[in-house]
């Protein structure tokens, strides 16, 4: 790699490996306000094992009325995006934004990255998009059940914090804790577009998401990210809002992307 794909690279020195057991980031935040209205979630996954039903990020509120995860799921190898906002049976089914057998689970890392449009109506069905690797996939825009609509939204209710490699299930457990490496982690304000998504990959060479570069222009709209760079230790810095995380098991590894 030469310019600045070089430079990225030096800049991602480190991923955070999870065994499956116990293995956990509990980011300190809920959330919660995020939730409400449109936003963005990405992150780095690097695989060859599958487990069904096993969480890359989630968290549920204590009663388990709402909650909001990225997972495994079922015999073909599955990445699943299911989000429940104000109790009731309002979620967005897993089988709409779901891929291919074996897809992303080769040993190679896959980005993945979420956005979730909130209608300006009330009673409009929000809008969810699921990339790989910069490109659309997976696309739902509430016809699937009593899929949320922007006033479930606004009522999202999650007290607990949300927890990486990990779901953090009600009674304030950890469960269906996931066996792979996952590296920069991040969530905004704000749904990003097809340009901007398809930068974050950047030809599979993270950077800091702090600062802009070419079609990725909404560092102003980051809530936390953590980019699992400190290679030592059980604190995971949050580069945005400084609310660290705690590492729970899992350890540092030099396999991550870009690298």
């Amino acid at each position: 790699m030469t310019g600045g794909a070089a430079l990225d690279a030096v800049y991602n020195k480190f991923s955070l490996s999870f065994d499956g057991t116990d293995d956990y980031v509990d980011t300190n935040a809920s959330f919660q306000g995020t939730f409400r209205n449109s936003f963005t979630v990405s992150c780095w996954q690097n695989s060859s094992t599958y487990n069904s039903s096993d969480v890359l990020w989630g968290v549920a509120d204590t009663g388990n009325n709402d909650f909001i995860k990225l997972f495994q799921r079922g015999a073909h190898n599955k990445i699943c995006f299911q989000f429940k906002a104000d109790g009731g049976n309002h979620r967005k089914n897993e089988n709409v934004a779901s891929f291919d057998s074996n897809d992303g689970l080769d040993g190679a890392w896959v980005n993945w990255v979420v956005t979730v449009i909130k209608p300006e109506t009330g009673t409009d069905k929000i809008i969810t998009q699921i990339y790989k690797n910069g490109v659309a996939r997976a696309h739902e825009t509430g016809t699937f059940q009593d899929s949320n609509t922007a006033d479930d939204m606004s009522a999202t209710d999650i007290d607990q914090n949300l927890y990486i490699g990990s779901f953090h299930a009600h009674g304030d457990s950890n469960s269906n804790d996931i066996d792979c490496l996952i590296d920069e982690w991040a969530i905004w304000n704000t749904a990003l577009d097809d340009a901007e998504v398809a930068a974050l990959y950047n030809s599979g060479v993270p950077f800091d998401l702090t600062a802009d570069k070419g079609n990725y222009d909404k560092s102003g709209n980051l809530v936390a990210y953590f980019n699992f760079n400190e290679g030592s230790g059980t604190t995971a810095t949050d580069l945005e809002a400084g609310r660290n995380g705690t590492i729970n098991n899992a350890t540092y590894s030099t396999n991550a992307p870009g690298v």
